[in-house]
């Protein structure tokens, strides 16, 4: 019994070994002489008609992603590459078939589930997405299909690194705004828009850097790149010091950017710290320094500190920020914007120590007790805030 299991377990290993040698990640790597399927199908002088859907460009081959990684023919389509009888290199069934050999896959359709053998990963995530689901409103081109992204030609696909690919940077870009054209729009008219089209920055983030490549799921999703929890160390891969500075503030402490916490934000209800896509919203992301941002920060602060907000709103500051005047203080000007640490502590751009210098960045003449004041408060509100602080900041 012990032997026989021994055989067992041999003939298994011994498959798998096979199947990883022939077919493994890495593909077949046979040389030119030994693939006649290019040989036949690589001569245009062969196929007319109907069948010259069959021919395949050597200089498509040429240049393809797989062909330059040594995935040959038979890797994706099966059959035996090294013999000339047209019978047996495209036989869908074999018998005793020497190692390598694999029965043929057809339609094309069969010849493309083999891609899973090597991008397991993307398969299984591009299934588990929202690309892989079935369309939920009519008229969605869903699920998506490899080549939907990567190109119709199957034979020529380029690395996505290639600038002559459908999933380079601006190819991407206008690829994915087909389908999603208000994404598109705003995407164009935001920082990272206008570094990609205005500055031609290669660098700058497009659609896959932040919502994945193929496993994309709803920013609703705890799976999601954009999810509260995870945004902060999707944007991290580019503005990592930034990151480092949030994780230090008041936003980062506790479970980290995103996280549920015990309290509420102060002057509000919210049981979560912000992160990026708090402030920094969906994909019309205006420069934090244009008038757009400034002017709408009160209401995006507002919606984790409602209380504040509403205070701010009738304060001196924030009436001249509801007429539209830009250089009124915000909340950024005041509390920092990434590194905004407690009032009560000595680092704060607001505490005992830093206040007046704080205040001074506007008010150059700022001098006085007025560490007191609410800035949040209604100037008219003569027992909060004392005629000598308007005096002393030169406001009558």
């Amino acid at each position: 019994m012990r032997v026989l299991l021994r055989i067992m377990l041999l003939m298994v290993w011994m498959a798998a070994a096979r199947d990883a040698v022939a077919q493994g990640p890495a593909g077949s790597k046979l040389s030119p002489e030994e693939n006649n399927c290019a040989a036949c199908h690589g001569e245009k002088d062969l196929w007319e008609g109907d069948t010259l859907r069959l021919f395949v460009p050597i200089e498509d081959l040429a240049e393809d992603v797989h062909w330059q990684k040594g995935v040959n023919c038979h890797d994706c389509h099966g059959g035996d590459p090294k013999s000339f009888q047209v019978p047996e290199a495209h036989a869908t069934q074999i018998d005793d078939a020497p190692p390598g050999v694999f029965p043929f896959r057809f339609p094309p359709t069969e010849a493309r589930k083999s891609c899973v053998k090597c991008h397991e990963a993307q398969s299984h995530g591009m299934d588990a997405g929202v690309h892989g689901r079935p369309a939920a409103i009519e008229g969605q081109a869903l699920p998506l299909d490899c080549s939907d992204c990567h190109g119709e030609t199957a034979h020529g696909i380029l690395p996505v690194r290639d600038s002559r690919s459908p999933v380079y940077l601006d190819h991407q870009v206008r690829l994915c705004g087909e389908c999603h054209e208000e994404a598109l729009g705003a995407y164009q008219v935001s920082v990272h828009g206008h570094g990609l089209e205005k500055s031609g920055l290669i660098v700058t983030a497009v659609c896959a850097d932040c919502h994945g490549s193929h496993a994309i799921h709803p920013a609703s999703d705890r799976q999601s790149t954009l999810h509260a929890a995870n945004v902060a160390a999707t944007c991290a891969k580019c503005h990592r010091f930034i990151q480092e500075r949030v994780e230090q503030s008041v936003h980062g402490r506790q479970a980290g950017p995103g996280m549920e916490t015990k309290e509420p934000a102060p002057g509000g209800e919210v049981k979560r710290t912000p992160s990026c896509t708090d402030c920094h919203q969906d994909h019309d992301l205006p420069h934090p320094k244009s008038s757009a941002f400034r002017l709408g920060m009160n209401h995006r602060c507002g919606e984790c500190h409602a209380e504040l907000s509403s205070r701010y709103a009738i304060s001196m500051h924030g009436q001249l920020t509801e007429l539209g005047y830009v250089p009124a203080a915000k909340c950024s000007d005041c509390h920092g914007s990434h590194d905004i640490l407690p009032i009560a502590e000595l680092g704060s751009s607001l505490s005992a120590v830093h206040r007046q210098e704080t205040c001074r960045k506007c008010h150059p003449d700022a001098a006085g007790n007025f560490l007191d004041f609410d800035p949040h408060a209604n100037p008219n509100d003569a027992e909060r805030n004392p005629t000598l602080y308007f005096v002393n900041v030169g406001v009558t």
